[in-house]
């Protein structure tokens, strides 16, 4: 018999081959911690606490509650489809695949072609990576991805968006954020959160933000007038014996756009010169931003411990051509549920930009002011309750794709307000400290560098020459220039152009002379690396030239008839004549009695800074006008000193106005009011030459008795106002260009008892989402008549039209971020007005109590047509 020997026990070397072997195996089929980690954060996970016992608990509750949260949830989401082919989808896999090979995104990424279909749309569109980290990108699917929209169309009121995993944004943090500034009635700028369910090339890949881009849509959106959003890069960082120094490069976002528009442009001039100068110490905070909306922003930035939203790179400011100062901008602020993230010592007094903002006086001020608000609410818990309520249904939301998410306890805001309040004195405060290092570098000092057009200038001495300075680090290209005469008449400027193209290298300059009659010069330019665009100049004019500010000049004392009293000056009644252009210390107010009668020189005009009380009577109006025969003088503007501000005008006569020309700063009327509330009762204005006759912005408005004739463009321009307007007319407007009656945006105003006639474009133009009622209104002569537009809301009683040339009643959408608009019109009479009623698809128009069939518009081509504006410069 053979005996068969049982197995020979394995070997320790055997043994640790099977062992590896098996490792291998259960890693290729188990997750990394990474992802695992990534995998919880898109659904939401926050860890709470630092502790590994509570965050074990917190795990293992979270994870028994995701199942309720995930049944009991929203699902009714919008869906959001995005289709990019595989040759552009290659392109963003391989910026991927280099952001982890360098460890963060890189700046110069594709831009590839997309087409979105969400809310029975269908987008072209560019697409590229979001964002700088790479938390961005390393899940397996829900990438931050940035979108650019074609042809002017939008996707929940925005053209630029990006759809992120909330997790980046850490979930419902921003929405409750900007709900803490809106309670506390603070007017900042922040983007707008919309979860939806997102499909990348049919691929689910759930729940995520469509958060709103920095650009022209978020303005309109939150009630600004168009403008530009600034930002910082880094152009180097210098690191000695331990001491940060960064060197910044003050840019525009939206480059391109901003400079194909010759006032937008003029706009960045001021916006980065601005910035610039507060950088590098030449300026003081008051100088250069909204102090009010700024010291707001930076007391809810301390109050939610938010400071992520302070680093340099986070910074957006909107410049305001109103004020022509910088407002803050919401920006990843990044608020966390978790108490030990959001309780530390007041951040702004740790970043170097917000240290240097809260050394101005009237920032601290309203810092401080800001704070005080904040306790009150939090002290009486309406802010608590107020958070508790909003982030329900926000939750109900995100569980649909995010279960885990945790929500915020507002109660930690108390005990954060309660250690700042105390100065961190109280003993739950006595373990906080300053932001560590180990989250954030910060630096220690700090400069930026000039850049070539705001260094470079046009004189007239000594030889009305164009002097082009390169301080920048890379070669300036010149393709040519082009010239403007003061008769708005263009000039190739041949001889000069002989020169051109020309590269000046960093560090160099040219200079080229020009003719006498040119009084504004263009350059088509870029430095290495950027596209070509266009630069203007005007002539003995800096960015800073003139700046609507309040001044303390002595030029008022050459004029013995403007009594100067307590915060103010007085002018009797009488004859005079202004020879220049007055601008009033601040919190000032000028009183003009009945019977003033003032000329003033081609230049001259009054600035208000506080408020403006004209005493006019019928009997004895008050009368501003140009001197002998010069074509205009420059006009009156108010600031309002306040929202609760006053200013009053009783029969008021203003003739042959235009704006002021005193700088690149460029109001849009005449008569120009900012602010604050305004009861005006007699406003007579006649034969004005700026772009709008009466121009009011951010006021509450009683207006009767108004009268605007012979314009020579737009009549009335009401940008965010409330309030009422009645017993007034509007005649021969639009003289030369445009020709609105009366324009409002983004307002909510009663209009009752007004005509008008001989009106070159629309009588009443409603745009932005503004609601307005009429009654009682009369058109003659117009070509349109009342024109409901962009998401506005308008009704309308006893509408009597005649001799409308194109259309007596509208309803359309000129700006798609807005939506369609309805117009409800009753006791409507237009004889032969039949064809002149219409409104556009998804619009709704109602005359007398009868719908209006809507039907296809192309409403780019009558604004290319008839509604054409060739608005006065």
């Amino acid at each position: 018999m053979k005996l068969t020997h049982g197995p020979t026990a394995l070997k320790p070397k055997e043994w640790l081959a099977i062992a590896l072997g098996l490792l291998l195996v259960f890693a290729l089929i188990t997750p990394s911690l990474d992802s695992i980690k990534v995998f919880l954060l898109q659904r939401g996970y926050t860890a709470l606490s630092e502790d590994p016992k509570e965050k074990l608990i917190q795990f293992a509750t979270d994870m028994a509650k995701a199942p309720i949260n995930l049944a009991t949830a929203n699902h009714h989401l919008p869906t959001v489809r995005v289709d990019i082919t595989y040759p552009n989808w290659s392109l963003l896999i391989k910026d991927r695949e280099a952001a982890f090979s360098q460890g963060f995104i890189p700046a110069i990424r594709s831009e590839v072609k997309a087409r979105i279909y969400s809310d029975n749309k269908v987008l072209d569109a560019k697409v590229r990576l979001q964002g700088d980290l790479l938390d961005h990108i390393n899940g397996v699917n829900r990438w931050s991805l940035k979108f650019k929209i074609a042809n002017k169309q939008a996707l929940f009121s925005s053209r630029r968006f990006a759809l992120i995993s909330p997790h980046v944004r850490i979930n419902h943090g921003p929405s409750l954020f900007d709900e803490t500034m809106k309670l506390a009635g603070f007017d900042i700028i922040s983007p707008r959160y919309t979860p939806v369910n997102v499909i990348v090339n049919g691929e689910e890949w759930g729940v995520m933000y469509h958060e709103q881009g920095f650009g022209q849509d978020l303005l309109a959106i939150n009630k600004r007038t168009e403008g530009l959003i600034v930002r910082l890069d880094l152009a180097e960082q210098k690191d000695t014996d331990g001491k940060v120094h960064r060197i910044f490069k003050p840019r525009v976002l939206q480059r391109n756009t901003i400079l194909s528009s010759t006032a937008l442009g003029y706009q960045r001039q001021i916006a980065l010169s601005l910035i610039e100068g507060f950088i590098n110490g030449k300026f003081s905070a008051s100088d250069v931003f909204d102090t009010q909306r700024l010291g707001q922003y930076l007391a809810v930035i301390d109050t939610w411990g938010a400071w992520h939203g302070l680093a340099w790179n986070n910074w957006r400011w909107y410049y305001n051509p109103h004020t022509a100062k910088l407002e803050p901008i919401q920006s990843d602020v990044n608020v966390s549920p978790a108490k030990h993230s959001l309780m530390m010592k007041s951040p702004s007094h740790f970043f170097l930009l917000s240290k240097q903002m809260l050394e101005d006086k009237e920032v601290r001020r309203h810092y401080d002011y800001s704070l005080d608000k904040l306790k009150q609410l939090l002290s009486n818990d309406s802010l608590q309750q107020h958070l508790k309520i909003v982030q329900t249904p926000i939750l109900k939301t995100l569980h649909s794709g995010l279960p885990l998410t945790t929500p915020f306890n507002p109660d930690n805001l108390q005990a954060q307000m309660v250690c700042l309040q105390s100065n961190y004195k109280e003993d739950s405060c006595s373990n906080m400290s300053n932001l560590s290092q180990n989250l954030h570098q910060q630096m220690d000092s700090m400069e930026s560098l000039p850049l070539w057009d705001l260094t470079s200038h046009y004189d007239t001495a000594p030889e009305n020459q164009l002097i082009i300075n390169n301080p920048e680090r890379k070669p300036l290209r010149i393709l040519g220039l082009i010239g403007w005469t003061d008769f708005n008449e263009r000039s190739n400027l041949e001889e000069a152009n002989y020169s051109f193209p020309l590269e000046i290298a960093p560090g160099e300059s040219f200079s080229v002379t020009l003719p006498q009659h040119i009084k504004t010069v263009e350059l088509r330019a870029s430095t290495a690396g950027q596209s070509m665009g266009n630069y203007q100049f005007k002539r003995n004019i800096e960015p800073m030239s003139f700046l609507p500010r309040p001044s303390n000049s002595n030029k008022v004392t050459k004029y013995d008839f403007i009594k100067q009293e307590d915060n103010s000056w007085r002018i009797p009644a009488g004859n005079w004549v202004i020879n220049d252009y007055l601008v009033t210390p601040e919190n000032w107010t000028l009183y003009l009695e009945k019977g003033v009668n003032i000329q003033f020189s081609k230049d001259a005009g009054i600035m208000v800074f506080g408020q403006l009380e004209v005493e006019g009577t019928q009997a004895k109006p008050v009368k501003l006008t140009r001197r002998g025969q010069i074509p205009n003088w420059s006009g009156i503007s108010l600031f309002n000193a306040s929202p609760n501000t006053r200013s009053t005008i009783r029969n008021l006569h203003i003739s042959y106005a235009g704006r002021p020309e005193l700088g690149l700063w460029q109001p849009r009327g005449a008569t120009y009011l900012v602010g604050g509330k305004l009861s005006i009762q007699g406003l007579f204005i006649t034969d004005n030459v700026s772009e709008d006759a009466l121009n009011i912005v951010n006021s509450d408005v009683d207006i009767s008795n108004l009268s605007i004739k012979e314009a020579l463009s737009d009549a009335f321009d009401c940008d965010y106002c409330i309030g009422k307007i009645y017993d007034s007319e509007f005649a021969n407007i639009g003289k030369r260009s445009g020709g609105d009656g009366l324009d409002v945006s983004g307002s909510n105003l009663d209009v009752t008892d007004i005509s008008f006639s001989d009106i070159r474009d629309k009588a009443v133009s409603v745009g932005e989402e503004s609601q307005m009622r009429l009654k009682d209104i009369t058109f003659t002569r117009v070509n349109f008549g009342l024109v409901a537009k962009d998401a506005s809301k308008v009704e309308a009683e006893s509408i009597t039209a005649e001799d409308v040339s194109h259309y007596a009643l509208m309803s359309y959408t000129k700006k798609p971020l807005f939506g369609s608009a309805t117009l409800q019109a009753l006791k409507f009479q237009c004889s032969g007005c039949e064809a002149k009623i219409v409104s556009e698809m998804g619009s709704v128009l109602s005359v007398n109590g009868v719908s209006i069939a809507s039907q296809a518009l192309d409403v780019g081509k009558l604004y290319n047509t008839v509604m054409k504006s060739d608005k006065p410069l």
